[in-house]
């Protein structure tokens, strides 16, 4: 990827000739900073890390398998109190409902109501009919239970074979046992029988429209322990890309004790594109495995990627949100570590079933790309896993040096979606939300960087309001402002129109009302969210991927900024495409094209130039000369004393002249994302850059911004020109 530091152009004195006027047909505006600031000591704007995969684009962790310590996963759901009839209670909705006996002998907690903080053992589930709801059967029953009041239900989920790897022979499972030291409970066994061979397979790098999306290059390691009830047993051991030569392909003799097998290898991955493939077979006898890794040999920042940690290292996000579909998560399995952590699942289907890096890696990760945490913190909890997540919050804030970590409650309680883990009812979500963070500060004692966020539907204004008045711990009400939701078939012009149209009246007016209650809105996730309407898909990426599309982006970014949003945080890092509406595929959400070897998309370039501007109290840009040209801005300054830095989008369809106001005798330098040509991405080669561009100086130093493009000017140096 091509570093926008590498291309800085410092200009100064005057310039000569032509270079002092604007381009031909070109209207002027001139952006001065507003007195006052609109944010002091403004963060740098965050980013969505997001969950991990082995398919797609998301393939984050050092490690890049799923459940390597072949662990029996949680099952973990929320029941919401419909109907009452003697010892049981009725599920409000039925399409969370599990097959009959899943929850036989789960452990229940009340978590809202006067029966808050009771607990017992489901004695019995069942569905009231077919498609029905679930019906539970509680003991002891809690005292106090009313209609409405919510429960988490938990238990160790029933998984044919090994959760999260494949088998194609043989029918390998899990079975209670671990080699020594391992903090789990439980290995993968496999067994040959009647002539047949057992074979246990992890797939990964499916995405075959992708090609390449994890390069296996340089120094990587492959190691897992294994132990045998047949002294002799030969493990047959293979990792391979389909269609090239494997790179590794062994034999292993094991024997009746547990052994630890190391197997690094420099691997070349120049071949054509294939699906990645390990797997572990057994021809006769059988074979007991436990912890595996595969992945480089040298893990970066929080045992992730070094292409991961690059990445971040260039975007420079100020805060960095662990949204990974953790809702049925428990706080033991978010700090365990990989040999005993266990794939967790809040929603019925086998798909449902993630499994996630932990919070300690998460917040060793924050501290090697220097983002402050932005913790999604799994709702279901009891009140003291919540005093024990803020004792460990609290302890690995002081390890690092975070000065301020935001702790979520869930992800979007209000939506449906998330209806199994989520608490839909504002009264309920600010209810559990107050008693969960009030442990939460507890446990976390004389450390006061904790900053609670409850979360609410964007285009409801309304619902920020109440909760932010129903919810006495919450310091934050957070929202999601997507853009271009809906892309009808039109054409190319009008479709990068449609890109900048304005989607931020309801937060410019919604602010107002939680900050009167002591609370500030902020963006848990923008980008765009192009997946409805009837557009083709070659219309739908191009304008999604376009070069256009950084200026789109920071257009929201610097909108929501100067309505006084402190925090925000771009979805999200990786992700190649996404379904729409239609089932069709598009170009979301990754503002990384891929991360190996590595090419962001035009909302990445432009989070990186925006980062890389954000230094010192936030200013508007207060716009003098054509009219219709300054509503075609959306443009901040960023002050220090000694510094100024410009930061402009425009969304106008032609090239606007900008004056800066800085005096001739300070040298600038002018940084382009040039988005005039959406024809140009990086989908399959690096078309798009931050480039150097030319400032001129007449009386004050000016530049061209061609339309739908995206500047940055800065001063340099410390000379008396920078400051005010």
């Amino acid at each position: 990827m091509t570093s926008a530091a590498s291309g800085l152009l410092a200009i100064a004195g005057l310039c000569l000739g032509i270079g002092c006027a604007a381009a031909p047909g070109a209207d002027i505006v001139r952006l001065s900073p507003a007195r006052a600031p609109v944010l002091v000591d403004a963060p740098r704007f965050g980013l969505n890390l997001g969950g991990a995969s082995t398919w797609g684009a998301e393939q984050l962790p050092a490690n890049v398998l799923k459940n390597p310590g072949f662990e029996a996963p949680i099952e973990r759901s929320l029941v919401v109190v419909k109907t009452l009839a003697g010892q049981t209670v009725t599920d409000d909705t039925p399409w969370t409902a599990r097959a009959d006996g899943l929850w036989d002998g789960a452990e229940f907690e009340v978590l809202s109501g006067a029966a808050a903080g009771k607990r017992g053992v489901v004695v019995s589930y069942r569905r009231a009919s077919a498609g029905g709801p679930g019906v539970f059967a509680l003991a002891p029953f809690p005292a106090g239970l009313r209609a409405a009041d919510a429960l988490a239900v938990t238990t160790t989920g029933r998984i044919a074979g090994v959760p999260m790897w494949w088998s194609s022979a043989g029918e390998p499972r899990t079975i209670d046992d671990a080699r020594p030291g391992s903090g789990g409970r439980q290995a993968a066994y496999l067994k040959a029988a009647n002539g047949q061979p057992s074979r246990l397979a992890h797939h990964l790098d499916m995405l075959a429209r992708a090609g390449k999306l994890l390069p296996v290059q340089g120094a990587w390691q492959l190691e897992f322990w294994a132990r045998t009830n047949s002294p002799g047993t030969q493990l047959a051991v293979v990792f391979r890309r389909h269609g090239s030569r494997p790179f590794v392909a062994r034999d292993f003799v094991l024997g009746a004790h547990w052994q630890r097998f190391a197997v690094p290898f420099s691997a070349t991955d120049d071949g054509p594109y294939g699906a990645l493939e390990l797997s572990f077979e057994v021809r006769g006898g059988d074979a007991l495995l436990d912890d595996a890794y595969l992945g480089e040999a040298a893990g970066a920042g929080g045992g992730f990627r070094a292409a991961t940690v690059a990445a971040l290292r260039q975007l420079r996000p100020g805060y960095l949100r662990d949204w990974q579909g953790q809702l049925g998560d428990t706080f033991d399995n978010r700090m365990a570590e990989s040999s005993a952590r266990r794939p967790t699942r809040h929603r019925p289907g086998d798909a449902e079933l993630i499994y996630n890096y932990s919070l300690p890696e998460f917040l060793a990760l924050c501290a090697a790309v220097d983002a402050r945490p932005w913790v999604i913190a799994p709702p279901l909890m009891s009140g003291e896993d919540w005093r024990r997540m803020g004792e460990a919050i609290a302890a690995g804030a002081r390890r690092h040096g975070f000065d301020e970590v935001l702790v979520e409650f869930g992800n979007e309680n209000w939506n449906e979606l998330f209806r199994p883990a989520g608490f839909m009812s504002a009264d309920t979500h600010a209810a559990v939300a107050d008693r969960a963070f009030a442990q939460l500060q507890l446990g976390a004692g004389s450390y006061r960087g904790i900053v609670p966020v409850v979360n609410a539907q964007f285009v409801n204004p309304a619902s920020w309001r109440k909760l932010a008045s129903l919810s006495r711990e919450a310091k934050r009400v957070a929202v999601a402002p997507y853009f271009l939701y809906r892309l009808d078939q039109t054409s190319a012009e009008q479709a990068v129109a449609a890109a900048f149209g304005d989607s931020l009246a309801p937060l410019r007016e919604g602010v107002a009302a939680p900050a009167a209650l002591g609370k500030r809105v902020a963006v848990y996730e923008v980008n765009f969210h192009t997946t409805l309407g009837d557009a083709s898909p070659q219309l739908r990426d191009l304008v999604v991927t376009g070069a256009h599309g950084g200026a789109a982006l920071a257009q929201q970014l610097l909108g929501a900024l100067l309505a006084g949003v402190r925090e925000q945080s771009v979805y999200a890092l990786a992700g190649f495409d996404a379904y729409t509406a239609d089932r069709r595929l598009v170009r979301l959400w990754g503002v990384t094209r891929d991360l190996a070897p590595g090419r962001l998309r035009p909302t990445g370039l432009a989070l990186q130039m925006l980062n890389g501007a954000v230094d010192g109290d936030a200013h508007a840009a207060q716009c003098s000369g054509d009219a219709a040209a300054c509503g075609a801005v959306t443009a901040a300054w960023f002050v220090q004393p000694q510094r100024r830095q410009l930061v402009v989008a425009s969304r106008a369809g032609r090239t606007l002249h900008v004056r800066s106001g800085i005096a001739c005798s300070q040298p600038v330098a002018v940084e382009l994302l040039d988005g005039s040509d959406p024809m140009r991405d990086n989908e399959r080669a690096e078309a798009v850059r931050i480039e150097p561009a030319r400032a001129a100086c007449d009386l004050e130093w000016a530049f061209d911004l061609p339309a739908h493009s995206v500047a940055v000017l800065r001063t340099v140096g410390d000379s008396p020109g920078a400051r005010g």
